[in-house]
């Protein structure tokens, strides 16, 4: 999102994850947008639908919003594969704020990186205060 495109169809089958670890990657993005003013609002069903933001039905929408929604739908279900844990938890507390029902309550993805960052004590103490005041 920092390089103003919109994914538009984030999903498990658009992400590789290396088996050694390191950094993951976003493939297939031909459904994907420029957005040229941050406002903008697309119109337009793109994506697999079990990944597609609420808002993406009702007509104008954000699309990194949209994508930070179906990042966070992406989240829950990678996390469905893995045993319970602190890690997963806090994943999933992540995965629910990407979801918020309202776009402009969603964490944008610098945040949400920085909260993957911490260990999940500190992330979970980070992302709470989030509740309150969002940004």
């Amino acid at each position: 999102h920092e390089h103003k495109v919109a994914h538009m169809d984030l999903k498990p089958q658009n992400i590789i994850i290396p088996p050694e670890g390191g950094r993951l990657s976003i493939i297939d993005f031909s459904s994907s947008v420029r957005i040229a003013k941050p406002n903008r609002k697309f119109r337009g069903v793109v994506g697999t639908e079990k990944y597609i933001a609420p808002e993406v039905y009702d007509g104008a929408y954000n699309p990194i919003q949209a994508d930070l929604w179906s990042c966070g739908r992406t989240l829950q279900e990678l996390c469905s594969h893995c045993p319970e844990s602190q890690d997963r938890a806090c994943l999933l507390e992540i995965a629910d704020k990407l979801m918020k029902q309202v776009p402009d309550e969603r964490p944008m993805m610098a945040t949400v990186l920085e909260w993957m960052s911490l260990p999940p004590s500190f992330a979970t103490a980070s992302i709470r205060p989030f509740e309150a005041n969002p940004t």
